[in-house]
């Protein structure tokens, strides 16, 4: 192993210590346990949700690639913290500050991260972004599904709360 794989494996553990802190990132949802789910646990539900209904519905898409585009998706929470849909529909954040403040984090992993590994996760995320590849729509939706998937499994009956028209895009 040369110097320059050294210092890039370092830079990778560096990241993996940050994205440590997905674990301990609460967000609105509870476990069925009752205690806050964390965004690792959300976006690890995602990635197995990708894959396996994707094949079942033998969807034309590359699903290595969704899977890739859920595991970083959430992943400038972070530095930022869980800044979700209740917190911008009750005016506590515009949608367009969170953006800001997402790609900011984002920009920031990348500078840490070995070149071409820095550049793959700032194209996922922008694709996710973007919305535009069958891949980051089916994404999009699979992340709201596993959303209210989690609210009901938690006990929610009803969902009062004035967001859904800050998920459309």
């Amino acid at each position: 192993m040369n110097g320059n794989n050294l210092e890039n494996l370092e830079k990778i553990f560096d990241f993996l210590e940050v994205a440590e802190k997905l674990k301990s990132t609460l967000r609105y949802n509870k476990t069925t346990s009752g205690r806050q789910e964390s965004t690792a646990e959300h976006s690890w539900r995602l990635a197995l949700m990708i894959f396996m209904l994707a094949d079942e519905l033998k969807l034309e898409i590359d699903v290595s690639r969704a899977v890739k585009i859920a595991l970083v998706h959430d992943l400038a929470e972070a530095l930022t913290g869980d800044i979700d849909a209740i917190l911008i529909a009750e005016g506590k954040i515009s949608k367009e500050e969170k953006e800001i403040q997402e790609a900011r984090a984002v920009e920031k992993i990348q500078q840490t991260l070995p070149a071409l590994v820095g550049k793959e996760i700032t194209a996922l995320q922008n694709e996710y972004n973007e919305n535009k590849t069958r891949e980051a729509k089916f994404v999009k939706a699979l992340d709201k599904i596993e959303t209210l998937t989690q609210l009901a499994e938690s006990g929610y009956k009803i969902y009062d709360k004035p967001f859904l028209n800050c998920w459309r895009h």
